[in-house]
């Protein structure tokens, strides 16, 4: 549950800089100081870190020496020695694991993250088990999470890396690579929900690298992946039911480095990747049809070079927001970065650790992680949050036709 706390007293406030050095507050019953010589919005999320969504400066009031005649309308903690921030605080929930145990007692845990999106009102939940490498999907929420199925009754579908899930038209998709080794063919399915059964198979791509980018924009499936013999390229390629998968086309000269991830934000398709630089810096583009919709390409949106990405990154949108998934350089730990009106935000920290990006996925009205836990179990973790409005982020209504979530495939990896 979001708590707005308002902040009007601080020590030390020179009525001349906004990097003020200490706030004090109250929340919960407890009493709080910070300090905020160093910068403000990333001094109170360092502290409150990792339970604490959004806990910035929204504004601070200076002392106006030329305005003497507002100094008898000013409100207690305006003025002279003081300012005022608002602090929107919420936590991240730990959810119980998705799904827990098998009836010999065997877990459901999985070496790479998992393909996740929204369908018919739950969440589904698409995964490689760590103790037999095939293939579960199972499906839930709020509400708990049913029993997973095998996606598969032949024992020898082999599947590689991370699965991929979306939603286009009330039909759920998945795309998978099904080889041995480390690469393999992209291979299309769709979910009958009357039969409760996945087919339709269809092959895709031959020879695709690593885990692909999947999200349904404008009445289509678009598949972004890495071309095995030329893997740091990123080539795309779309789905209808009336022409089934189109010819790939290059993304650009873009080079990336890991596994891609698309999402869409109102009527805007964003395809997001760390970069083959040393920075391993966050690049974010923006599909375009200038000539219609088989003339496609994409542009350089926002360049994120505060960030050094993992070697694979999760993200989901709503009607008005992006939202970025990845892992704490060297130890794992989940991070999120929101994209708004005015850009990519700084990171929150929803605690815990992976092995490799969380899947994330927009669901009424809360954003959720789902990853694989970085432990002996790799088990498959949940934690969500209430979306709030704060200006960049509103509520929203419910599940999103196009949400998808991506991630690494690369189990144990050092990350950043």
């Amino acid at each position: 549950m979001a708590r707005r706390v308002s902040v009007e007293w601080l020590d030390d406030y020179d009525g001349e800089s906004e990097a003020v050095s200490t706030v004090e507050f109250s929340f919960e019953g407890e009493d709080y100081e910070i300090d905020l010589s160093e910068g403000n919005a990333a001094a109170f999320r360092a502290f409150w870190q990792p339970w604490v969504e959004r806990a910035c400066v929204a504004e601070s009031f200076e002392d106006d020496e030329d305005d003497e005649d507002d100094e008898d309308d000013e409100e207690p903690g305006e003025g002279d020695g003081a300012a005022v921030f608002s602090v929107e605080i919420v936590r991240w929930t730990n959810r119980d694991i998705v799904f827990p145990r098998d009836d010999r007692g065997t877990p459901f845990g999985t070496r790479f993250t998992p393909g996740v999106a929204v369908h018919r009102g739950d969440m589904w939940c698409l995964f490689v088990r760590k103790s037999d490498d095939r293939l579960y999907y199972g499906s839930g929420g709020q509400a708990g999470w049913c029993a997973p199925s095998l996606f598969s009754a032949d024992p020898e579908l082999t599947v590689v890396g991370s699965p991929r899930l979306a939603e286009l038209d009330g039909v759920l998709h998945a795309v998978v690579i099904e080889s041995a080794g480390d690469s393999g063919d992209l291979v299309h399915y769709r979910y009958d929900d009357a039969g409760r059964e996945w087919g339709q198979r269809s092959g895709l791509v031959r020879r695709a690298h690593a885990a692909p980018a999947l999200a349904a924009h404008r009445g289509r499936l678009f598949c972004v992946y890495g071309d095995d013999q030329d893997y740091d390229r990123l080539w795309f390629t779309t789905w209808d039911a009336n022409r089934g998968w189109g010819r790939p086309v290059r993304c650009g000269v873009e080079s990336m480095w890991g596994t891609p991830a698309l999402f869409v934000v109102g009527d805007e398709l964003h395809l997001v990747f760390a970069s083959s630089g040393e920075d391993r810096a966050m690049v974010d583009m923006i599909y375009r049809e200038p000539d219609g919709p088989r003339s496609g390409t994409w542009v350089r949106n926002r360049h994120r070079t505060d960030i050094a990405a993992t070697p694979g990154v999760a993200a989901a949108g709503s009607a008005t927001n992006g939202y970025l998934g990845y892992l704490r350089h060297g130890t794992g730990g989940l991070l999120l970065s929101a994209l708004g009106p005015d850009g990519w935000s700084e990171n929150e920290y929803p605690g815990g650790y992976a092995w490799e990006a969380p899947a994330v996925v927009v669901q009424g009205g809360h954003l959720n992680l789902i990853f694989n836990a970085r432990n002996d179990m790799s088990d498959l973790l949940w934690h969500e949050r209430p979306i709030i409005d704060h200006g960049n982020d509103p509520a929203d209504s419910g599940g999103y036709d196009g949400l998808t979530a991506e991630g690494s495939d690369e189990l144990g990896g050092e990350v950043g």
